[in-house]
């Protein structure tokens, strides 16, 4: 009795001093929190107001969201409930004219389509107001397109580039749109004239962490953050499913950011540049430079694959059938000094709905991989290097420069707790998912045959 005794009082000595020297080598200072996309927005919005302003005095802000520089918003109050109809006037006898989707006294009207570096004469219009206002623009450029070999249509042709700037040029050759922040890739434009666009933000496979939804003043109303990241290609089913080339092909729920169904997107050498659907065979279609593969939309099951069979594996080779592939032709074409992801038509002479609302994300999240590297956190150093660390709403952000022949990783350390993550030297950045985090940790690094402790500690 008295061994089990002492074992015990052993034990919870240990504890309690364990629990007392955390405490004491803890760092007391905690790693900086950047706001959210959706926070700032937020913010912005509070200053939003339409109360003490008149059709005569109206309030206007250019770039409302400060990514989307030929936009505005115009703010004003009626004495009863009117529909308002606006006019961008063109320099071509073009103009673009769209209506308030509903009729109100409160008066929150979007703007776009406005001229660089210009003052832009809008006219705001009912069966008995006509009033003009002027708004002045800076100017933008991008380098990388050049806009006298743009083959154009009607309306706005949007083009998004890899430098992640959505520009969108007239018939005339002007630019109307211009769209900065890192939101590229596959463009598709829903029935609200709001955009599918990718996220800014990576993952640490080079992937964005999923899509957004944004209107053209730059407001995001939806963010998915995929499980499986974002590489690329999205079609739009109908309102209510996206097409998402994500680690596979994925089906999503517009309004919810579940996955409906899921397409083994099986290895091959090809680079694909196309993702759609074949209403007529229901199929969904994967297009590549030099294969195309067909999957059955609601089996999920892969059809065949047609193209070059120089493409596809052997263990693939049961679904080859021996016909030319798809030639992938874009109504736009463009000359540029920076790769083209995407060129969509849109028309913006629709009614309009805009509404200070609170965004939403919708996320899926897998805890990041972690190392079995067995790292013995009793002695260690202080780190007096430069690394910036700072957290993410949903997750911790390593930015760092490591020699590329250090053997590096980074430790999340608390009491009954410790994750491991290999860092890539050749590489500038780690992300690490809250998911699967709880609670406060100490930060780590060992880097060769050295444990370094961080002067700041994370909670999650």
């Amino acid at each position: 009795m008295k061994q089990l005794y002492f074992i015990i009082t052993f034990i919870v000595s240990i504890i309690i001093i364990t629990i007392v020297g955390v405490i004491l080598i803890s760092p007391k200072k905690e790693v900086k929190e950047v706001k959210d996309t959706i926070t700032l927005q937020s913010e912005i919005e509070s200053t939003f107001t339409c109360y003490g302003y008149t059709i005569d005095n109206p309030k206007i802000i250019v770039n409302p969201y400060g990514n989307s520089p030929l936009t505005a918003l115009i703010m004003f109050e009626t004495d009863k409930r009117e529909k308002f109809t606006i006019t961008i006037k063109g320099k071509n006898n073009d103009d673009i004219t769209y209506k308030e989707a509903n009729e109100t006294k409160e008066h929150y009207i979007p703007i776009y389509g406005l001229y660089s570096n210009y003052e832009n004469r809008v006219v705001l219009s009912t069966d008995t107001v006509d009033k003009e206002v002027k708004i002045k623009t800076d100017l933008v450029e991008n380098s990388d397109i050049s806009t006298d070999v743009v083959e154009t249509t009607n309306g706005i042709n949007l083009i998004s580039t890899n430098n992640g700037v959505v520009v969108g040029i007239d018939k005339y050759r002007e630019i109307r749109y211009y769209l900065e922040g890192g939101y590229s890739k596959d463009i598709v434009v829903d029935s609200n004239n709001h955009l599918f666009l990718s996220t800014n933000r990576f993952n640490n496979d080079d992937s964005n962490t999923g899509i957004v939804n944004i209107d053209l003043l730059g407001k995001i109303y939806y963010e998915y953050n995929l499980e499986d990241g974002y590489n690329g290609l999205i079609y739009k089913i109908d309102d209510t499913k996206l097409l998402v080339l994500s680690e596979n092909i994925i089906l999503i729920d517009i309004q919810t950011g579940n996955v409906l169904k899921e397409y083994n997107l099986y290895k091959t050498s090809d680079n694909y540049i196309q993702l759609s659907y074949d209403s007529k065979t229901n199929q969904v279609i994967l297009t590549g430079k030099n294969i195309t593969l067909y999957y059955d939309y609601e089996k999920t099951d892969l059809n065949k694959i047609i193209g070059n069979k120089d493409y596809v594996p052997d263990e693939l080779s049961t679904y080859f059938v021996d016909t030319p592939n798809i030639n992938v032709d874009e109504i736009i074409k463009i000359k540029s000094n920076n790769q083209i992801y995407d060129i969509e038509n849109i028309n913006l002479n629709n009614d309009i709905y805009f509404n200070i609302t609170k965004e939403i994300y919708l996320s899926k999240y897998k805890e990041t991989e972690t190392s079995d590297k067995n790292i013995n956190i009793l002695f260690s150093k202080e780190y007096k290097d430069e690394i910036n660390i700072y957290k993410e709403y949903d997750r911790l952000v390593i930015e760092y420069d490591f020699n590329k022949d250090d053997e590096v990783y980074f430790v999340l350390d608390k009491f009954l707790g410790k994750k491991v993550y290999e860092i890539d030297t050749n590489k500038n950045v780690k992300y690490i998912n809250s998911y699967g985090l709880n609670g406060k940790y100490t930060m780590y690094l060992k880097i060769n045959d050295k444990l370094l402790k961080l002067n700041e500690y994370v909670k999650f």
